[in-house]
């Protein structure tokens, strides 16, 4: 009698399949993975431009460019304001605005014994704004209090301490902070208008992205999520770009505050990243100047806090111009180039 032939698959034939499927996978994951942070990038990309056309706005109405108020006199000021918070009305966001008191901080105060609450803009500082969000950074800040996060800063320029001035695109409001040595706080004001922009607006940062820390410092956070400190030279010659480049590079210890990198899109505390300068290049350190290490002598609110640009797009960060236009620069960038750009009037472009 004839043995009827099953019709099923062997063991082999089964394993076989599933190999190729498994291939398959391996083969289609990284195209897929590359869609998706494309469309991220994306976003992030129309966010910048978005926050570059109210910006653009702003300064049709007012005049300058937003403002940013990195400093404080008492906790009844009006002060700590991020020139994000200011956009607000132009992007579509004219109750928030009406939300806030600008007539008191717009965050908690700092102080040599802790920082002092301001309770009245808690409310409006804890609302999530998607347009200050980039979606490929994958982390957020969770240090308390559960403020809005934010990926989003504004050009200071290159570090106060070379150029003695302010030479980005933010207008900065400042008044040295209470018992602060003035001589560490000398022409950190600016009023920048469009007529500023020397080099061209086509060729001066606006804005730009970083990473969120996720409010610690450990060991397992990156390093491009945290601040490294760096002591004022004692002699101002030695207060020059590859000299800070340098110090920057050979810093190894985080700094304590680095927890509120991108924890708050209202606060203008630089400790919060909402201001970047051009010392560093593209996902690379943040370095502050202070005068001392881990003292509370530069007050956090000195021009050279700024962070550095950073992301998690493979191979640079988006950067919005003065023009309103939105630039992906290379990681690689030439670090003269990169310093240029920081710059409205430095005449590099000419």
């Amino acid at each position: 009698m004839r043995r009827r032939r099953s019709s099923g698959f062997t063991l082999i034939e089964i394993l076989v399949v599933i190999a190729i499927i498994g291939v398959l996978i391996a083969l289609l994951l990284p195209a897929v993975q590359q869609v998706r942070e494309a469309a991220r990038r994306m976003k992030c990309t129309n966010n910048l431009k978005q926050i570059g056309l109210a910006s653009a706005n702003y300064e049709s109405a007012f005049g300058v460019t937003p403002v940013f108020q990195p400093s404080w006199g008492s906790p009844n000021d009006n002060s700590l304001f991020s020139g994000l918070a200011r956009l607000l009305p132009f992007l579509d966001q004219e109750a928030l605005f009406e939300e806030i008191n600008f007539n008191l901080p717009g965050s908690d105060v700092p102080g040599p014994g802790g920082d002092v609450a301001v309770l009245e803009n808690r409310t409006a500082a804890t609302r999530i704004l998607t347009i200050f969000l980039c979606p490929s950074d994958g982390w957020s800040n969770r240090r308390g209090p559960d403020w809005g996060d934010n990926s989003y800063c504004a050009n200071y320029g290159q570090p106060q301490v070379v150029r003695n001035r302010v030479t980005g695109f933010a207008t900065i409001a400042f008044a040295p902070p209470p018992s602060a040595p003035a001589s560490f706080f000398r022409d950190q004001s600016s009023v920048v208008k469009n007529k500023s922009f020397i080099d061209g607006t086509s060729k001066t940062a606006a804005f730009s992205e970083r990473l969120r820390n996720p409010g610690l410092v450990t060991p397992k956070v990156e390093t491009k999520r945290l601040y490294f400190e760096v002591v004022r030279p004692s002699t101002p010659a030695a207060s020059n770009l590859p000299a800070l480049v340098d110090a920057c590079n050979t810093s190894a210890t985080p700094a304590s505050y680095s927890d509120r990198i991108g924890a708050s899109w209202l606060s203008g505390d630089a400790r919060f990243g909402n201001m970047f300068t051009v010392l560093m290049t593209p996902n690379t350190k943040s370095c502050p100047e202070v005068a001392s290490p881990g003292g509370f002598d530069f007050y956090f609110a000195s021009g050279d806090t700024g962070v550095t640009p950073s992301s998690n797009h493979p191979g640079g960060v988006n950067v919005a111009m003065a023009d309103g236009s939105v630039q992906f620069i290379s990681d690689s960038i030439n670090r003269e180039a990169w310093w240029a750009v920081g710059t409205r009037d430095g005449g590099e472009a000419q």
